[in-house]
């Protein structure tokens, strides 16, 4: 194609089908150029001639966004975060599904400006307010005596990180005297499946912690795991049905079995399933630890929220789940609670 090759990408950049080929084309013009100049340059004038919701061109530049950055090119801020700006605003106007998964996929490869560190910034959280509910499957009656901020998101691999890489698996003051125990027993040094990139994005939940890792990491963050009924709190306030209302669940509002997606995704894609307050992926994407012995013989450990791998009936906002405290599943993550008294 010589020097069509921007001429002939823009054309079919927009055209359903071409997708694989483009990413292809470009690959092939970085490979044969001496710097990254010439792609960086086709994906800047691609860039700059999105117009609306042309979620087409937009997933191919995630494409070629990765190929760059897999070379270990870095285009201008600007660029960058013109990008980043379009996958936002495709989240938010609720692009496919399909399509802000690879968006957002991208966006946690550029570095995604939703996910924080949970220790040093309010932003990462969400302020649920102090009151009273009856827990919708056991019926026991509950106060939550104060308001505290609960994770907006469950928590990720970017976060999570950043325990690991201030030594938090050798660091005991984290660890419960039981999760020191198994740590140190079964020679745990990372999540389960921290090396597979299928569940290993950025802005991805981490998953393959056991109940004991995901205290030790919330104890890191100057926080806590969230009490069964605090949980049930923040997603329903013993009223709606489901995290975002009383609507039947679709895969435009959950990453649960019926989606089709078989799979964990980046967190925040479902804005039609966030909470009035707020919260995301209350429902499907991963099941969340929580504080409490689900039984009273204190073996297994209660699970909220339903998975990516569950049916429907699992997203309601009083179902409970449990498991052995240490398992350690591609369906379970976890996400924290910090008191505003702290």
């Amino acid at each position: 194609a010589g020097d069509n090759v921007f001429e002939i990408i823009d054309e079919h950049a927009d055209v359903e089908g071409w997708r694989q080929t483009l990413g292809f084309v470009f690959g092939i013009v970085l490979q044969d150029n001496q710097s990254a100049e010439k792609s960086i340059k086709i994906l800047e004038n691609l860039l700059a001639g999105v117009e609306g919701n042309q979620w087409e061109r937009l997933v191919l530049l995630a494409d070629f966004f990765e190929i760059i950055y897999a070379k270990e090119y870095v285009p201008a801020p600007a660029v960058r975060q013109r990008f980043i700006d379009y996958c936002l605003a495709a989240i938010e106007k609720s692009a496919p599904l399909s399509h802000r998964f690879d968006l957002a996929r991208a966006m946690g490869i550029l570095g995604d400006p939703r996910i924080v560190d949970v220790r040093q910034t309010p932003d990462g959280y969400v302020l649920i307010p102090k009151g009273k509910l009856t827990l919708g499957e056991t019926g026991k009656k509950v106060e939550i005596k104060e308001s505290f901020y609960m994770s907006k998101y469950p928590v990720t691999n970017a976060q999570y990180k950043l325990f690991m890489e201030e030594d938090g698996y050798r660091n005991d003051a984290w660890w419960s005297k039981e999760g020191k125990v198994w740590r140190e027993k079964e020679n745990i040094s990372e999540p389960r499946y921290w090396r597979q990139g299928r569940w290993n994005g950025a802005n991805f939940p981490v998953v393959g912690v056991s109940w004991y890792e995901a205290a030790a990491f919330c104890a890191w963050a100057d926080g806590r795991l969230p009490t069964e009924a605090e949980w049930e709190w923040a997603a329903g306030r013993g009223e709606r049905t489901y995290p975002w209302g009383d609507t039947a669940p679709t895969k435009e509002r959950a990453n649960y079995w019926e989606s089709g997606l078989r799979r964990t995704t980046p967190v925040g894609i479902f804005p039609d399933g966030a909470t009035p307050d707020g919260l995301l992926d209350m429902a499907g994407n991963v099941l969340e630890w929580c504080e409490d012995w689900y039984d009273e013989r204190k073996s297994v450990r209660v699970l909220r929220g339903g998975s990516w791998y569950v049916v429907v009936v699992r997203l309601l906002c009083s179902d409970r789940d449990w498991y052995v405290p240490y398992v350690r599943d591609y369906g379970i993550g976890f996400r924290l609670v910090r008191f505003p008294s702290h």
